[in-house]
């Protein structure tokens, strides 16, 4: 199932159609193969330019900004364990995302407008929102994401406030999230036969097994990513990690890795320090099947 949009260069939308749709694939690009053409070849470089209004369009509806690194873990041919940091302020990050949110954002506008079911994804307004800035800063990032309300899901369709977007749905990813699939199947038999594949209460039939399954599934994933991460630290027990302090609590600071974007708590132990300030620590024990770790301050 393809979304094909029609945009002025202003990212403004023309017209969109739904339809199935055959896709040769003629180059397969990786984000880097992508940032390295931008400025240089003009379609990129346009779908660039248009993803740029679209997320400002975005920001002027209320979108937040939480450009938050994010942490990948593999293990190459010599058994060594990688960890690597992607920026998702890249330029081919920010075209992606950004014509997937407006693909998820249409598809639930047309299955709204035509009382189509669907499983819709929104959030809550934030209990605070502090300055915004594309720059990932750790304080105020981590205070921003302590303000946010959890995304649910529901066949109501509501607005999604960190995104800035009225109606949403997940639909892009068929292939990986089981949500998006039933997006295409309810959409394939509208289009074909003039009624969704599943009715209302047959869809939420599934959407309460789905539920306990995305739950079971998220924590699968957090720990499967913490795991490896303690099998990364643990090879380099003894090593001294710069540290920036996220919090103060009154036994303990919260403190971040940025190297690896790993929480962690450390004592008060007498130390004075502030929101911001950078800490040294060791790492002392690591023991990845039980998700151990523990760090001292180095004076």
């Amino acid at each position: 199932m393809s979304l094909l949009v029609t945009l002025t260069p202003e990212g403004e939308i023309v017209d969109y159609q739904i339809t199935p749709s055959l896709i040769r694939v003629a180059e397969r690009l990786t984000y880097q193969d992508a940032d390295a053409r931008i400025g240089h070849e003009p379609r990129l470089t346009q779908g660039f330019e248009i993803a740029q209004r679209l997320r400002q369009s975005r920001f002027d509806n209320g979108a937040i900004a939480l450009p938050i690194p994010q942490v990948d873990l593999f293990v190459d041919r010599d058994r060594q364990i990688i960890v690597r940091l992607t920026d998702r302020e890249a330029p081919s990050q920010i075209l992606v995302s950004e014509f997937m949110i407006l693909a998820n954002s249409l598809v639930g506008q047309f299955c709204a407008q035509r009382q189509i079911p669907l499983v819709y994804r929104g959030q809550a307004a934030p209990r605070e929102t502090f300055p915004m800035s594309l720059t990932y800063d750790p304080v105020l990032h981590y205070r921003q994401q302590r303000a946010m309300n959890p995304a649910r899901i529901g066949l109501e369709p509501t607005r999604h406030s960190s995104l800035g977007v009225d109606i949403y749905t997940t639909f892009t990813s068929p292939l990986r999230r089981y949500v998006d699939l039933l997006s295409h199947r309810q959409l394939h038999a509208y289009l074909e036969c003039g009624e969704p594949l599943y009715n209302e209460e047959r869809l939420k039939t599934i959407l309460a097994e789905v539920e306990a399954a995305l739950s079971r599934a998220g924590t699968v994933d957090h720990d499967r990513r913490r795991y490896w991460l303690l099998r990364y630290l643990a090879r380099r027990q003894g090593a001294v990690f710069v540290g920036i302090v996220l919090d103060r609590f009154p036994r303990n600071y919260l403190v971040l890795l940025p190297e690896v974007m790993q929480e962690i708590d450390i004592p008060v132990a007498g130390m004075e320090l502030a929101p911001g300030d950078p800490v040294q620590v060791r790492i002392e024990t690591v023991q990845p099947r039980t998700g151990t770790l523990k760090v001292t301050p180095v004076a």
